[in-house]
């Protein structure tokens, strides 16, 4: 019975009727019948200048006029008015103290926020901001020679700031307060022992911005000395020192003297002994398991381990389970399988199953599969896969599975249980409350403005929604509250965003509702993870080349975004460089004539990005691993690595030993995307071995062959 929960995905693939029940729901979802008119966007735009404006504290004459215009026209942002009129009044009134705490007043702060309106937070949280910033102004601008005295709340207003000042919040303003106030001594002092007192309760570690400001007394200076700055610039002196002797190690390791670099080991132990309390733990963490992977890629598997064990001395969260993971592969590079199992025994792994994570519960099956302990793998992968469905880790599960047990495929299949389609309580608009159409409409708009910021709020606000705010039926609102409706709630939402060609909040949306466990993962889901956007323009230029692997990329580099641009400047679908893309033209007048603009035309990006990742397939024989980690971090870097870091021919190993960790992911997702897009298309061989999975067969040599992985 290992299979009673395994891949329920995988039985779908000859479920026809689930694609046909699926077909329609696109058009007939209430969600997407939500329309907004034309006033209600201008509204939006007038909205998104008033809250720029609003956070740098300076408003143009006109904002205030244009959002009157449509104060009681529309309810859409009906929640939101009393802070844009709290706002107006308080730049139109004049610039006394009376007036401003008529718009701020004094209790304002201590509110509790309502969760349940996280636009509506927001705004009052940039409030404010503003009204704390206008305070401070109008203390500056007062002609009073103690502007504390102009109103008696002004004194307590202040009193509260300064837990932002102390971290380093308002201290221009603040400064010029105190500028004002320098031929008050008495005042002055008070102020600077507020501030004192409030530092050294908190406990913290006063800015070097605020100094200046502050008055110097025995209790400043004796905490400066255990908490601050004389401390913060010693850790600056021990972890240069440490830092030196780490790289000393490192060039002993890379030019092949290990005995050396086993001296300056423990240099950098005993160093790290003495001077811990001014090293900091992740830092220190870091540097430890950098070196053990370098003496692992140098072939040094038993230093490599020794630095290892020692690192997981210092470890704990997640640095512990990625310092396990590592003292686990180590010996695999030697096919020392009893050694690594020694590893699992002696730390408990396979007790402590459900608390490890999926890349070191992957790493614990697979030893227990190569030492005899096949059908206690068996049982454990299929709870990786159970816990973890969308893990990388997962698909390799998946593939080890299907290895130990040698079923054919129609036995395997029959074992899978098919998911039961959750049921849906959306089937007309009318059942909708005004209020929730209202941020369903919100949403819309923030989307088509592509004002990310907005449409988390909004997405959050929606899911965290009750039922009983959802509906106006009590009956249908206490059907959704027995059962789980946030899978039809995910479904909308999802289903909404893909209308408007948003992909990358719906894998955000969906993923974090599998990690936070309130849904599962089905075909529908599956889905809209997996869009077939530009699938024909795809399948046009991927002559030779499975155009699923290509979505698989495009999915991973923009999330099927045209005018996708990166911080590093690569530009569209496939997120093509200028230089390589110029470089990629067939003629010298239409590199001429190129323009990074051009690479925003999906066709273009499209035929110049397969180009450019056909050219790599067939330079690294169809290695995937090595084809997309040139593709990610470039050939030079790829080069570097084949001659440093890749000492085995194990796709998956070979993964694990790759040095950027944004590469590393990007090959695994790339690699667990092209798994999911086959699944869909039904094209997915269950028992296909993982090495070969990593080959496009496509472009590999006829007599090549790649060695096996053990």
């Amino acid at each position: 019975m290992f299979w009673k929960y395994a891949l329920f995905f995988c039985v779908l693939l000859s479920s026809a009727h689930a694609r046909k029940s699926s077909s329609g729901l696109d058009s007939k979802h209430p969600f997407l019948k939500v329309k907004y008119s034309r006033s209600e966007m201008k509204l939006a735009r007038h909205i998104v200048d008033f809250d720029r404006q609003l956070r740098r504290h300076k408003f143009k004459r006109n904002i205030f006029k244009k959002l009157n215009n449509y104060k009681n026209k529309n309810q859409s942002f009906k929640e939101i008015w009393k802070y844009i009129e709290r706002i107006k009044k308080l730049e139109k009134r004049s610039k006394t103290f009376a007036n401003y705490y008529k718009s701020c007043p004094l209790d304002n702060g201590n509110k509790n926020n309502d969760s349940s309106s996280f636009l509506k937070n927001y705004f009052k949280k940039n409030v404010e901001a503003h009204c704390r910033f206008v305070f401070l102004k109008r203390l500056t601008e007062s002609k009073s020679k103690n502007p504390f005295n102009d109103h008696q709340y002004n004194l307590k207003v202040f009193e509260n700031l300064l837990p932002l000042v102390i971290k380093g919040r308002y201290v221009p303003q603040v400064t010029e307060v105190l500028k004002k106030l320098s031929g008050n001594i008495l005042l002055r002092e008070k102020i600077s022992r507020m501030l004192t007192n409030e530092i050294i309760s908190t406990n913290i570690v006063p800015s070097k911005k605020i100094l200046p400001l502050l008055f110097v007394n025995p209790s400043l200076t004796n905490h400066i000395q255990i908490k601050g700055l004389e401390k913060r610039s010693s850790n600056r002196f021990f972890y240069k020192e440490f830092r030196k002797l780490i790289r000393k190690t490192r060039r002993h390791i890379r030019s092949g003297e290990y005995s050396q670099a086993k001296e300056t080991w423990e240099q950098v132990i005993s160093f790290h002994q003495e001077n811990k309390s001014y090293l900091p733990q992740k830092v220190v963490w870091k540097h430890f398991y950098s070196l053990g992977k370098n003496s692992l890629t140098a072939g040094q598997v038993v230093f490599s381990e020794k630095i290892l064990l020692h690192t997981l001395r210092i470890s704990n969260g997640d640095q512990r389970n990625e310092t396990l993971t590592m003292i686990l592969i180590g010996p695999l590079y030697e096919k020392s399988f009893a050694k690594s199992l020694f590893y699992v025994q002696k730390y408990k792994l396979v007790e402590n199953f459900d608390k490890i994570t999926s890349k070191l519960k992957f790493w614990v099956c697979y030893i227990l599969g190569r030492t005899g302990e096949e059908k206690l793998a068996t049982h454990f992968y299929q709870k990786l896969i159970d816990q973890h469905p969308m893990s990388y880790y997962s698909i390799l599960a998946m593939k080890e599975m299907s290895s130990l047990l040698h079923e054919p495929k129609e036995q395997f299949i029959s074992r899978l249980k098919k998911r039961k389609k959750s049921s849906t309580f959306f089937h007309s608009n009318s059942q909708l409350r005004k209020k929730f159409k209202m941020t369903l409409k919100r949403l819309k708009m923030w989307l088509a403005l592509d004002l990310e910021k907005f449409v988390k709020l909004e997405i959050k606000e929606i899911t965290h929604s009750k039922p009983s705010k959802i509906f106006q039926s009590r009956k249908i609102a206490s059907l959704a509250e027995k059962e789980n409706s946030h899978y039809p709630l995910l479904t909308g939402i999802s289903k909404l965003l893909n209308q408007q060609k948003k992909f990358i909040h719906t894998f955000r949306l969906i993923n974090d509702s599998l990690a936070s466990e309130r849904t599962d993962l089905d075909f529908f889901t599956l889905k809209d993870l997996f869009p077939f956007d530009f699938y024909k323009k795809v399948k046009r230029y991927s002559k030779n080349l499975n155009p699923l692997l290509v979505l698989s990329l495009i999915r991973q580099e923009s999330a099927f975004n045209p005018v996708a641009k990166s911080h590093a400047g690569a530009s569209g679908l496939m997120q093509l460089m200028p230089n390589t893309a110029r470089e990629l033209h067939s003629t010298k007048r239409k590199r001429r004539n190129f323009r990074v603009k051009h690479l925003n035309n999906p066709s273009l990006n499209l035929r110049l990005g397969i180009k450019y990742f056909k050219r790599l397939l067939k330079k690294f024989n169809g290695n995937l691993v090595y084809a997309l980690s040139a593709y990610n971090a470039g050939e030079g870097n790829l080069r570097k690595w084949r001659k440093r870091v890749f000492i085995t021919e194990d796709p998956i190993l070979q993964i694990e030993l790759i040095p950027f960790k944004e590469t590393r992911h990007y090959v695994q997702f790339i690699y667990r995307n092209y798994f999911f897009y086959k699944f869909l298309k039904d094209q997915e061989n269950m028992f296909i071995p993982i090495n070969e999975s990593f080959t496009i067969s496509e472009f590999k040599p006829k007599n090549y062959k790649r060695p096996l992985r053990d």
